[in-house]
């Protein structure tokens, strides 16, 4: 089952490894199905109970480029495409499992919110610590959207905050979304008298439907709430440089340098910037401790 990508010597998401080519070769050989064929294809794998693995795969290699595909729009956000499309083929195998041909739509019609969902959870896992805001607009956005919701505003007033901050309202809107957590789609539904009716996937019916159905937005409280836990484990001195130069930075140009802060502490700007990546370091494996894997770009 070749679809399981071997995470060894990654290389960033815009240079693809000679593994990755190796991998869309075999992407390339696959067979496609018909419609009809997929039809006949899954209604046989659920005939046997969906355990015969040699069906299960046709289905799923039939649609692997389609992943591929999907997963390339979310390489700006800096992890190896690798990375992207092995979660991809994780979503594509759950929609597999739960595929119904009975509805008459196509499989990758509804296996693309699978797909979207498993990447976008991995990426809404993974970005925050990952990839901490570095530029004074990419602090901005973060510290404004920390203590702001913006769901539910109108467009005066997104247009209101993004001048705020110097930003175009695009770049606001997926500063959000990184902020955001998707329910899973396994998550059950329940009717009016307490009985489980299905899961939140069983909604998923065709690729017309809004994602904001199959998707639940967290507010900030709960980012603010991960990160007050995961700093305890730092010093006084770790915290001060934690804040000042992740969590406070105002976007403004008024943000301190590492020569000001060490002027402060007693230390110089070097010792400023060693105190900094420690103390990432420190909440990432503090979070990983609580049971919050992240992944921690070098």
């Amino acid at each position: 089952m070749f679809y399981y990508l071997s995470m060894e010597n990654k290389t960033s998401n815009y240079e693809r490894s000679p593994q990755f080519e190796r991998y869309m070769r075999d992407v390339d050989r696959c067979t496609m199905l018909t419609r009809e064929g997929e039809q006949e294809v899954a209604r046989r794998f659920i005939a046997t109970e969906r355990t015969d693995m040699r069906l299960r795969n046709q289905l799923v290699q039939a649609n692997l480029r389609f992943v591929v595909k999907i997963a390339m729009k979310y390489r700006k956000y800096g992890f190896p495409i690798a990375d992207i499309v092995q979660e991809g083929n994780i979503g594509l195998m759950k929609a597999v499992d739960r595929f119904d041909p009975d509805r008459e739509i196509k499989l990758i019609s509804y296996a693309g919110w699978w797909i979207k969902a498993e990447i976008q959870h991995f990426v809404r896992k993974n970005y925050r610590l990952m990839k901490v805001p570095t530029s004074k607009k990419e602090r901005a956005i973060f510290r404004k959207l920390l203590t702001t919701s913006i769901d539910g505003m109108g467009a005066d007033e997104l247009a209101q905050l993004a001048e705020e901050l110097d930003v175009n309202q695009k770049e606001l809107l997926e500063g959000r979304n990184m902020m955001m957590r998707e329910a899973s789609l396994d998550t059950p539904i329940f009717g009016d008298n307490g009985d489980e009716m299905g899961s939140l996937g069983d909604l998923v019916s065709d690729r017309t439907q809004n994602e904001d159905s199959v998707v639940l937005r967290a507010d900030s409280a709960r980012i603010r709430a991960a990160i007050e836990s995961a700093v305890c484990c730092l010093t006084p001195k770790e915290m001060r440089v934690f804040q000042e130069r992740i969590l406070t930075n105002d976007g403004e140009g008024n943000d301190r340098a590492n020569k000001d802060i060490g002027a402060d502490l007693g230390v110089s700007g070097a010792r400023i910037q060693q105190i900094e990546v420690a103390s990432r370091i420190k909440v990432v494996q503090n979070l990983r401790n609580k049971g919050i894997d992240v992944y921690m770009q070098a």
